[in-house]
């Protein structure tokens, strides 16, 4: 590994210390010296272990007991040029403040010692491809596992957004109680059912159609095409405003169309403020951005068909539906798998068309779990009950993707 190799390594184990240790010590309040210090022993044990894997590819082979000797030196070393970077940054005093306080407040010996020890030690032993998961993989703890790490936390609580989070009171699983009560919350999770069931009958299975239409050549398919697919590429927010506009009861496109067809005097709905007619009018408008996507991946499906299969089954006498039924569609299910995927994650994280459209209105009617976790908790300031919902949508979500996920592993290939 080349002089420039462990400059990157430097540079980039630099980055990811500091955030993640820059979001540690704020969420302590710790002195900024402790956080220079585990930074600092940080990356210098990290040199170390690399260090000491150039002498092992050179035969020098260090037994494990002069490894863990040598990384504590370097991070020692990191502790002493943090103390002498940490004076000339807060004062003379600093490095008293350090050696006396540092070890034994706040952060302790197992964070300024057993972090960079850690880091030296698996860069000493790791394989080299995964010193390339490091930085990806801290900004990936940062954004995605503390966060949720912290939502469980604050689901547990009775948190209002407002007060410092450890000052807030803990109460166990009251707030899952409170939701398990909540009239609104079973509408709303009867809403993402019905969400669920819409989307896994009615755009998966006009995506299939539409693909079998245009996978075959004509003249205008491409066109088709790019008209049916060109929805998803409209940002959320303006399907929402669109169908809204359409949905009016007085000059909305819908009604005006009855109008015409029944005549003047006769009683139309008002889609969005019917409480039976509300979240079907919002479910159809999200459909109708869905089955474009779906259209694509199964005419994707389509193309890496296996076509002596399907040219066997004509010989064979097969007509249209039975080569559909019995070669096709079989062979789709890899792609039919991943559609099915796709639509519940889409219809349990619903909430852009529900926000601007009803905001989960009229009395509730067209609340989903993602718009009630939002109003009860950016509206009604009950972080810690948000919190619980965000959980139960997390849960939800989980039941469906760690059974694709074993799936995946169990049937893809390896080349």
């Amino acid at each position: 590994m080349g002089i420039s190799t462990i400059l990157l390594w430097a540079m980039g184990g630099t980055f990811a210390a500091n955030v993640v240790f820059g979001v540690v010590f704020q969420w302590l309040e710790a002195h900024p010296l402790h956080f220079l210090t585990a930074t600092t022993a940080l990356i210098i044990a990290f040199l170390g272990g690399l260090y000491l894997r150039n002498l092992r590819r050179l035969g020098v082979a260090a037994s494990p007991l002069i490894a863990a000797l040598s990384l504590a030196a370097s991070t020692l070393l990191g502790v002493w040029a943090s103390s002498l970077l940490g004076g000339v940054l807060f004062g003379v005093e600093a490095r008293a403040v350090l050696l006396m306080q540092g070890f034994t407040t706040d952060v302790g010996i197992l964070v300024i010692f057993g972090v960079p020890l850690l880091a030296g030690l698996y860069t000493n032993l790791a394989s080299v491809p995964y010193l390339f998961l490091g930085l990806p993989l801290t900004l990936y703890f940062i954004w995605i596992i503390l966060p949720t790490v912290t939502t469980g936390y604050i689901s547990l609580t009775n948190w209002d957004g407002v007060r410092p989070l450890n000052e807030v009171r803990f109460l166990g699983t009251a707030n899952f109680d409170r939701l398990f009560r909540d009239r609104n919350f079973g509408i709303a999770f009867w809403n993402n059912v019905r969400w669920l069931a819409f989307f896994l009958l009615i755009p998966s299975s006009m995506g299939l159609g539409l693909a079998m239409i245009f996978n075959s050549k004509f003249l205008g398919a491409r066109w088709f095409k790019i008209a049916f697919y060109s929805p998803l590429v409209i940002a959320p927010v303006v399907v929402g405003l669109v169908f809204e506009a359409m949905y009016r009861p007085q000059d909305g496109l819908i009604n005006s169309l009855l109008r015409i067809i029944l005549g003047s005097e006769a009683r139309l709905p008002g889609w969005l403020a019917d409480q039976s007619l509300v979240i079907w009018c919002i479910i159809v408008a999200a459909a109708w951005r869905q089955v474009g996507y779906v259209m694509i991946l199964y005419l994707a499906g389509l193309k890496s068909l296996d076509t002596s299969l399907v040219e066997a089954a004509i010989v064979d006498g097969a007509n249209p539906w039975q080569r559909f039924k019995s070669v096709i569609f079989p062979l789709l299910g890899p792609v039919t798998v991943v559609v099915a995927v796709i639509s519940v994650i889409d219809s349990l994280r619903a909430f852009d068309l529900v926000a601007i459209m009803t905001r989960g209105g009229p009395a509730n009617a067209s609340e989903v779990l993602a718009n009630f976790m939002y109003m009860q908790a950016f509206n009604n300031y009950q972080i810690g009950y948000g919190a619980a919902i965000a959980m139960v949508l997390l849960l939800l979500m989980l039941i469906f993707i760690v059974p694709y996920l074993l799936h995946v592993r169990r049937t893809e290939l390896e080349y």
